[in-house]
């Protein structure tokens, strides 16, 4: 091993990655760190007014830099774009990390967790990834660039519930990209379409979890028997936060598990990054 890459937003970089950097430092002397903190555009303070979302990932930059200096390891650092795959996809060829430090609240309070972060990096970049559990530092609303648009996302939205299908509709009309919708509301009109029309026709499959009959667990077996699970990249996005229903999916070829976060914000950013990341797959 010799380069970790630390990529933390939410939560400062404290002991809970100094710890792990300096034992994995014991073990590989000419370890290097690059600390990546994607820039908010506006921080929460404690008073409960708002800061310059870049200024504070600068300073938090060159606290965590001082951090890893402290105990005696080589570090390099950059504040990145908002969203963590993206900055983390434009950093990779220079830093060519062997690990990912990713630090992050706990599941139902983490806006990465939710998003399915971890499993999403070790998907899409081949790159071991750790997640650590750390303090905030009171980041919150999000700017996003919008970024040239290649062609109609062809996404397939799979949901029983009118209600939960708007929810995903509006963050999908949000995006700057532009997205071809097909919606079916039950998991056998979803294996009919694509039968229809072939898996080459769909970008994207975005699955409810909880639907009569055929459930999200149950298509995505019918998708292994039939189709090309990965080049769908399904997203399961759902209510549920049971670690088992996550590790079901992913077990099950889903590339993504996200939270149907009740804060439309929050939720409408992890369905642009969806986006995102197919769109430069």
């Amino acid at each position: 091993m010799k380069t970790v890459l630390v990529l933390t937003d939410e939560t400062e970089v404290g002991a809970h990655v100094t710890t792990r950097v300096h034992e994995l430092n014991a073990a590989y002397p000419d370890l290097k760190v690059f600390v990546l903190v994607p820039a908010a555009k506006v921080v929460a303070s404690i008073s409960g007014g708002q800061i310059d979302g870049s200024a504070r990932a600068h300073e938090q930059l060159a606290d965590a830099m001082e951090r890893f200096r402290q105990i005696g390891v080589s570090v390099a650092g950059k504040v990145g774009g908002n969203d963590p795959l993206e900055a983390t996809r434009a950093v990779l060829p220079e830093v060519k990390p062997d690990l990912i430090i990713v630090s992050t609240f706990p599941a139902g309070l983490s806006r990465w967790i939710g998003m399915d972060l971890p499993h999403r990096l070790r998907r899409r970049f081949g790159i071991p990834v750790e997640d650590l559990l750390g303090k905030p530092v009171f980041d919150s609303d999000w700017n996003r660039k919008p970024r040239p648009v290649q062609g109609p996302i062809r996404v397939l939205l799979i949901d029983d519930s009118e209600e939960e299908a708007q929810l995903v509709k509006h963050a999908l009309a949000e995006t700057d990209r532009r997205v071809d919708l097909s919606v079916v509301n039950s998991g056998s009109e979803a294996v009919e379409l694509l039968r229809t029309r072939g898996q080459d026709d769909i970008d994207l499959v975005l699955l409810d979890l909880r639907m009569p009959k055929i459930d999200g667990h149950d298509f995505l077996e019918i998708l292994g028997e039939e189709f090309d699970v990965d080049g769908l990249n399904v997203t399961v996005v759902t209510s549920s936060t049971s670690d088992d229903d996550r590790a079901r999916a992913h077990a099950l070829g889903a590339g993504a598990f996200v939270y149907k976060d009740p804060d439309i914000d929050v939720f409408t950013d992890t369905i642009h990054s969806v986006i995102d990341e197919v769109a430069y797959s």
